[in-house]
């Protein structure tokens, strides 16, 4: 490294990263209607959303250039985790 090094234009290098979020719902039932989960999040949320694909077990849509994914677990929550966080919700 040389003396006139420091005044070179350094290369700005922009890296892309994703980040993951994992949320998740309690059900009544071992079922979901992703049509109507979709037109929820339309209706009572105002998402617009770009892309869907929906089948049984899953349910992707995009908003924004991002893409959303979610699946029914058909098992319990173990530890009482549900119940240990649901002292949290302010609306239960």
């Amino acid at each position: 490294m040389g003396i006139f090094d420091f005044f070179k234009k350094k290369e700005i290098v922009k890296v892309e990263t994703s980040k993951t979020r994992l949320g998740f719902i309690l059900l009544e039932s071992i079922s979901v209607n992703w049509g109507l989960f979709r037109e929820n999040m339309k209706k009572e949320w105002n998402i617009k959303i770009d892309k869907s694909e929906i089948s049984d077990e899953k349910f992707v849509i995009i908003v924004d250039d991002v893409m959303v994914g979610c699946g029914l677990m058909e098992a319990p929550i173990p530890d009482n985790e549900a119940e240990k966080n649901a002292r949290n919700n302010f609306l239960w």
